[in-house]
């Protein structure tokens, strides 16, 4: 990350502003480019006229007071990172900030260069993740929607289906009549006829339906795991936080349901994140090798014993006590990888956590990007 970043320090106490400027200065990669305002609608007046990457916002200023000033600064640019300075007495409401989206928060007398620059690249790298998750969401949306109409059009096929065959059925029993007049059986010929252009219709869907779902797509594994953090959450159960680490590295293709490879991921990553019993890290690796695409998902959770991780598989197997089956969730993911050629591998110790390792091989004809 060499390229200059714009920052805004909103800060209102002279002493607090001064400092942080200096330790800014430190920071050469990213070099930061940085501006001050000493309240907030100064602050508001300047990111509508001025680029800004990053907001540093002191909580207290003199136009506006705690939680209401991360809220105003996040309704003016709702895409905008934004790391909360707050005091020792005040972490509370700076974790509360953190929960409605700020990407991180610094108490002020523990602050240095190195937290400082630290917290500046995560924040704009989860930003970044954040939009990318956005933009490709927008791009699944088309093959969710060509998904339920596969399961409209096989219901419709399916319920047309059973009324055809009893309609047909009476139609026959009609026809053998031997008593039956010659008006009559012309309207039954008729029906019949009629019929018959439905079933061609429902035979028609059904086929269509069938060629659709069998649809194999060239997947940016890549992609599929964003995809996939976004339908395992915002990794946050109850009180605990489980710090997000992505380094996608997969520049190469797999071929596949590219639903189903999506679900398979999100059932993964809603396993690791599970897995941590307090505060955690979930770490998402990928990477190409010549013979495809790995991903690996590592967290730092209660781990699995030897015995427990024979039976992992299980559908209705599970690790918690008053829990959905976790086998469940890894049993679809494992018939999903291995459906498309791929492999699961799972690698724990009780209380030292979890690697799980997926691969899936590259199409042929499909060279490395």
């Amino acid at each position: 990350m060499n390229e200059s970043v714009a920052l805004l320090l909103i800060e209102d106490n002279p002493g607090d502003a001064r400092l942080i400027r200096e330790f800014l200065k430190e920071i050469r990669n990213p070099v930061i480019q940085f501006n001050t305002t000493h309240c907030l609608q100064g602050g508001i007046e300047y990111m509508h006229q001025n680029k800004t990457d990053i907001v540093l916002l002191d909580m207290f200023l003199p136009d506006s007071s705690g939680l209401d000033t991360f809220i105003k600064t996040r309704e003016c640019k709702p895409n905008l990172p934004i790391i909360v300075l707050t005091g020792l007495d005040d972490e509370e409401m700076a974790m509360e900030s953190v929960k409605r989206g700020a990407q991180d928060y610094l108490l002020k007398g523990k602050i240095n260069p190195e937290t400082l620059k630290r917290a500046i690249r995560y924040a704009l790298e989860r930003s970044r993740i954040l939009q990318l998750l956005i933009e490709k969401e927008k791009k699944i949306v088309q093959s969710e929607k060509i998904t339920a109409l596969v399961t409209l059009l096989s219901g419709m096929a399916h319920n047309f289906n059973n009324p055809l065959c009893i309609a047909g059925g009476v139609i026959y029993q009609l026809k053998s009549d031997k008593n039956i007049t010659d008006s009559h059986k012309k309207m039954i010929e008729q029906v019949e006829t009629q019929l018959a252009r439905i079933s061609k219709i429902v035979h028609t869907l059904d086929d269509l339906t069938s060629q659709m779902a069998a649809r194999d797509d060239i997947i940016s594994l890549d992609d599929m795991v964003l995809s996939a953090i976004s339908d395992a959450g915002r990794f946050a159960v109850g009180k605990k936080v489980v710090d997000i680490q992505v380094d996608l590295q997969c520049k190469q293709t797999i071929r596949g349901n590219a639903m189903e490879v999506r679900q398979a991921l999100a059932n993964l990553l809603t396993n690791a994140v599970e897995a941590i019993v307090q505060d955690g890290v979930v770490r998402i690796r990928t990477y190409a090798l010549e013979k495809g695409c790995v991903l690996e998902i590592t967290d730092n959770g209660k781990g699995i014993s030897n015995e427990i991780l024979k039976n992992i598989y299980d559908p209705f197997f599970t690790t918690k006590e008053g829990a959905a089956a976790i086998g469940l969730g890894l049993s679809v993911a494992q018939r999903i990888v291995e459906r498309h050629g791929g492999t699961i591998e799972i690698q724990s110790e009780k209380n030292q956590g979890t690697r799980v390792t997926v691969f899936f091989p590259k199409p042929a004809g499909i060279r490395n990007i």
